[in-house]
């Protein structure tokens, strides 16, 4: 996205009086926020940038409790819990950082007025920034001086987290940006690749602090360590210790079977965490999620966060989480075509193959799953499932990056087929809608990655729709985020029937049908398909796979939460759906450590075998004792 943006501007220019810019708008508050409390406009420009590219989202609340293009951070803000998949999910309250509440402070304003007044959100941040520099007398006009005010500015937890955002905020003065916002404002930092950041009044990470990061070796790759054990958190909660839990992957165990790519997306705001951000919250002990990779969307460059070996909290679901490593990747999915840049694609792709290859994950889409792939764990608050990286998420041209391209493995007679439209081709129509659902806009057209599913085969029949999206029981619609009728590229299915150039499968206990003349958007594939058992009517389906009470041992007191129970979903007699991986029910018990090592941390394995099964646009698992193997299609 920004490679295409960044200008050429002297040195020496201002961004906001460049006459190549706008005035007046958000280009003026930040001009005039610089100078009156003695801040570089690029430092100040330069900051938003990295933490949202200067995006105020209406006001909204960021997945790292922040508000307005500065991020400022209040001391109220409670987030909604993300869902890591270690049990019941309940608010937290977002980290100590409280520089929203110290910014109204400094202004003598209220701090409801910075969280929705952008200047004033602005002029808050500056405020800070003038502070501080003040303190550390730090000289106005000497940007590279200024690093260590951006590294304070920061408030991470760690030294590693501080560092971090200032390079980044470096880098980006070095290379210059440029960017328009979603409410029409364009805005840029002029390149100066001669600034040469001062470090050396700034304590640094040291190799002792920070392991080497696990990457290939030509990739751009640094490790900034998620929350674990840091001193402010209360351990009187056995679960509130970070964001993640440590182990031994695979020696103890946990065996690493699957890749989940995320896009750092909040879903709660519709507001996307960019790169900063998102490694800000998964340093922060109280958000209650990490991921073990971030890559930036401008030039791919990668920051692990969590060991590959430890086990991250990033898909909402436990059974996913201890089999899997989590990587997110900067955008948001509405304006996927924006975010997922080539320089984005390229650098997951290696960092992917690289993993796969140590782990020895099969690189298929059964194995490099979508976040959106993954279900909810229980009943409560199904139909709130994530949906990243979403359809704009190029899956055809990934899998071919990775060398793993969708196409045929089985004869025209096989009852399974692959999706796979061709991305640039296929423009289905979609919507996006603010937070309540209301307020619905047409997104430009644009390549997608799925194709709509009809109740019958035909364009002017209803879309399909599903109970836990619309338990109302309306038809599925064209907003980008409902999941309930769209069928993406490499996923597999069973087929359900034929008519003409209509093609349905099974999907969610229906027949889903879709316009595929000469098989155009589908492959043959082999897989194994499963039905109930004889005798079967319908059978249950789970959200994870876990043991049975009775096989916890004694030393491990069981929580309710682990109660092994169906999800909303059931699987019919006379229907039939792809199994996509065989479990032993396991449970990996965890538990807060203060010496970082897991001895109090225990994989349980019960009697029950599961298969995963492609059901929907989500995978899930049933008791291989309640189905039957169909013969193999091949």
């Amino acid at each position: 996205m920004l490679s295409a943006l960044l200008a050429a501007v002297p040195s020496g220019a201002s961004a906001a009086n460049d006459p190549a810019g706008p005035s007046g708008g958000l280009a003026a508050d930040f001009a005039s926020a610089a100078h009156e409390f003695g801040v570089p406009e690029p430092i100040l420009l330069a900051v938003s940038y990295n933490l949202t590219r200067w995006e105020a989202h209406s006001g909204q609340r960021s997945s790292d409790g922040g508000f307005g293009p500065m991020d400022l951070i209040s001391s109220d803000t409670i987030a909604p819990a993300k869902g890591s998949g270690r049990g019941a999910a309940s608010p937290v309250a977002v980290s100590a950082k409280h520089t929203l509440d110290d910014a109204a402070s400094l202004l003598d304003v209220p701090a409801a007025v910075l969280k929705s007044d952008v200047g004033q959100n602005i002029r808050g941040a500056a405020a800070l920034l003038g502070k501080r520099a003040r303190q550390s007398g730090v000289p106005t006009g000497a940007i590279g001086q200024w690093y260590q005010v951006v590294a304070a500015f920061a408030a991470a937890p760690t030294t590693a987290g501080a560092n971090a955002f200032a390079d980044d905020v470096f880098t980006t003065l070095r290379s210059g940006a440029a960017a328009t916002t979603s409410d029409g404002q364009s805005l840029r930092i002029p390149a100066d690749p001669t600034l040469t950041p001062d470090t050396v009044k700034t304590p640094r990470a040291t190799a002792a602090d920070v392991p080497a990061p696990e990457c290939p070796t030509d990739l751009d790759c640094r490790f900034v360590p998620a929350a674990y054990d840091w001193s402010s958190a209360d351990h009187s909660d056995p679960n509130n210790y970070g964001n993640y839990d440590p182990a031994e992957r695979p020696s103890d165990g946990n065996k690493i079977t699957t890749i989940v790519i995320h896009d750092t997306e909040s879903v709660q705001t519709s507001s996307a965490t960019p790169y900063d951000q998102a490694i800000a919250a998964f340093q922060d002990p109280a958000d209650g999620t990490s991921s073990h990779y971030v890559i930036r969307s401008s030039d791919g460059q990668v920051t692990q966060m969590v060991p590959t070996k430890d086990i991250a909290w990033h898909a909402a679901n436990w059974t996913t989480n201890e089999g899997s490593i989590g990587i997110e990747h900067e955008g948001i999915a509405a304006q996927g075509g924006t975010w997922y840049t080539e320089q984005m694609y390229q650098a997951s792709a290696k960092l992917v193959r690289y993993l796969a290859a140590k782990y020895n994950i099969p690189l298929d889409r059964q194995h490099i799953l979508g976040h959106e792939d993954v279900s909810r764990e229980r009943t409560t608050n199904f139909g709130a499932a994530h949906w990243d990286p979403g359809p704009y998420w190029d899956w055809a041209h990934y899998m071919d990056l990775l060398g793993a391209p969708i196409k045929a493995t089985a004869s025209a007679a096989s009852q399974v087929v692959t999706i796979d439209p061709r991305y640039g081709a296929n423009q289905p129509p979609m919507t996006t809608c603010d937070s309540s659902g209301q307020n619905c806009v047409a997104l430009p057209a644009h390549g997608a990655n799925f194709v709509y599913l009809h109740t019958a085969p035909s364009a002017d029949a209803p879309l399909i729709t599903d109970p836990v999206v619309h338990p109302d029981g309306t038809a599925g619609t064209t907003r980008i985020d409902d999941w309930s009728d769209k069928a993406v590229a490499g996923r597999s299915y069973a087929m359900a029937g034929q008519q003409g150039d209509w093609t349905a499968v099974w999907y969610g206990g229906q027949k889903g049908w879709f316009y595929n003349p000469n098989c155009s958007v589908t492959v043959p594939t082999r897989g194994l398909l499963l039905s109930p058992a004889p005798g079967r009517a319908s059978i249950p389906l789970y959200g994870r796979a876990f043991p049975e009470q009775s096989e916890y041992p004694a030393t491990i007191p069981f929580d309710p939460v682990w109660t092994v129970g169906p999800i909303p979903w059931t699987m019919a007699a006379g229907q039939s759906y792809l199994a996509t991986g065989v479990f032993r029910a396991e449970n990996y018990y965890a538990r807060f450590d203060p010496a970082a090592v897991p001895s109090n941390h225990t994989l349980v394995t019960g009697n029950t075998d599961y298969f995963q099964i492609s059901y929907n646009h989500r995978v899930v698992y049933v008791k291989a004792s309640d189905v039957q193997l169909l013969p193999y299609n091949s």
